[in-house]
C-alpha cells in the first residue's frame, strides 16, 4: 500500500539475459498475473528458441504468482521440450516456491534457491549423461 491506503502494483518486467554459451536467463520481476502475463509469453519463447541447452527462469523478484503466469510456465516448458532444451526455475521466494508446490508444477519444472544452484544442476545432469574421459 502507498501512504494514501492504496493498493499499488509493483512494477512488472520480464528480459532476456545471455549466461553463457546455451543457457539463457528469463529475468522477471513483480506480479505475474493475467494482465502482466501477455508481457511474459513471447519473452520465454523467444528464450526458448535462443537457448541451445537450457533456459534458466529467474523469478527470485516476483512477488505474486498467479493461474495465468502458472500457465505461461507450463507452455514454456512444454515448447522447451519440443525443441530439447532444459528448462529450470530460480524460486528463491515464498510467492513462487509455495504456487508452484501447492500445484505440483515443482514435479514438472525443477525448482532451485539461486542461479548457481540451478547451473550446478544443469552441469551435473550434463555430466551424468556426457562423462569425461580422465
Amino acid at each position: 500500500m502507498d501512504s494514501h491506503g492504496r493498493y499499488r502494483r509493483e512494477t512488472f518486467s520480464a528480459s532476456l539475459e545471455q549466461l553463457s554459451d546455451g543457457v539463457v536467463a528469463v529475468l522477471v520481476s513483480g506480479e505475474v498475473d493475467q494482465l502482466t502475463v501477455p508481457g511474459l509469453r513471447p519473452v520465454m519463447s523467444e528464450a526458448v528458441e535462443a537457448a541451445a541447452r537450457m533456459v534458466l527462469v529467474d523469478m527470485s523478484r516476483v512477488s505474486f504468482l498467479s493461474s495465468a503466469g502458472l500457465a505461461a510456465l507450463v507452455e514454456a516448458s512444454n515448447h522447451a521440450q519440443e525443441s530439447a532444451v532444459r528448462l529450470a526455475l530460480v524460486a528463491g521466494n515464498h510467492a513462487v516456491t509455495r504456487a508452484m508446490t501447492v500445484t505440483g508444477l515443482d514435479s514438472m519444472i525443477p525448482m532451485h534457491p539461486s542461479r548457481a544452484a540451478a547451473l550446478d544442476a544443469a552441469n551435473a545432469e550434463i555430466d551424468s549423461v556426457h562423462p569425461v574421459d580422465h
